[in-house]
């Protein structure tokens, strides 16, 4: 407050040297004076507005606009060493395979809500079917996929085989040639959380984007890998796309692609198991 009559004191008295208007009009009553208080006061209003302009002063984001999902993993916090393995090293036989298991993803395809703001993969399985390929890719996801019925993208779920322990780098990598604009939706979660979740708006051009890996401290063993991809134009499932698990090995910094011998699955697996193997994917279709 006294800063603020400091100011108007030295406006007064330099315009009362200066400006024999204003010496006129302080004489000729009150109401002139009362005018002069208010302009000043707009005056003093408006130069602090500036300041705060020209120091960078902005509104602070509510929480909800800035606050991390409780389901993904936060690359800032280092190397996440709280992953256990689900199952040991199975044998290996004599083609190089592990026992039992057989390479690529365990596939179905989910229905998927989106909007303005945000896209939904809801818990349930349109279609089911496997694949050998490493990536989930649209073309694949699209020859599997309803012929006729709700927007859909393609839901992976496999072992990553981890035979050496150490750190271990995780991301996934997004492929579109150039094509008609599209929406992508990728996801990637292992250890019931959420390794990337991103969705591309508008993708026409030649796009290769890989994202932000996450550090894992692994022990031999496999580990639940789980990944959704899907491209669509007007809420209509389209190609071309894939998307790809990228890994980097202890002593590595670079990621690379995951290998078909990385990524398998049982040989034979139940209903109850294929419908429980899409954690940190869904949310309920009320959040």
């Amino acid at each position: 407050m006294n800063g603020f009559f400091g100011k108007l004191n030295f406006v007064h008295r330099q315009l009362w040297r200066q400006d024999t208007s204003y010496r006129v009009s302080i004489l000729l009553g009150p109401a002139a004076l009362a005018g002069f208080l208010l302009a000043g006061a707009a005056w003093l209003a408006s130069a602090e507005l500036r300041n705060d302009r020209l120091l960078g002063a902005a509104p602070q984001p509510p929480n909800w606009a800035i606050r991390p999902a409780t389901n993904q993993w936060d690359s800032s916090t280092g190397i996440v060493t709280n992953v256990n393995r689900d199952a040991s090293l199975p044998p290996v036989s004599a083609d190089g395979s592990l026992a039992g298991f057989s390479r690529g993803w365990e596939m179905s395809t989910g229905q998927l809500e989106v909007n303005a703001l945000d896209a939904t993969l809801l818990p349930n399985h349109l279609t089911s079917f496997s694949s050998a390929d490493p990536n989930l890719d649209m073309a694949t996801i699209l020859a599997n996929g309803p012929k006729n019925g709700p927007l859909y993208l393609g839901v992976g779920s496999a072992f990553l085989v981890i035979r050496t322990a150490g750190i271990y780098g995780l991301s996934a990598q997004l492929a579109r040639p150039a094509a008609a604009p599209a929406n992508c939706l990728t996801r990637l979660a292992f250890g019931g959380r959420r390794v990337v979740s991103t969705l591309e708006v508008g993708l026409s051009g030649n796009t290769l984007k890989t994202y932000e890996p996450i550090k894992f401290d692994l022990q031999p063993g496999l580990y639940r890998i789980v990944m959704a991809f899907g491209c669509w134009h007007d809420r209509e499932a389209i190609g071309p796309g894939s998307a790809t698990v990228m890994i980097a090995h202890p002593g590595e910094r670079d990621v690379v692609p995951a290998t078909a011998a990385e990524l398998v699955r049982p040989e034979q697996r139940s209903s109850q198991a294929a419908a429980a193997a899409r954690p940190g994917l869904t949310r309920p279709a009320a959040q």
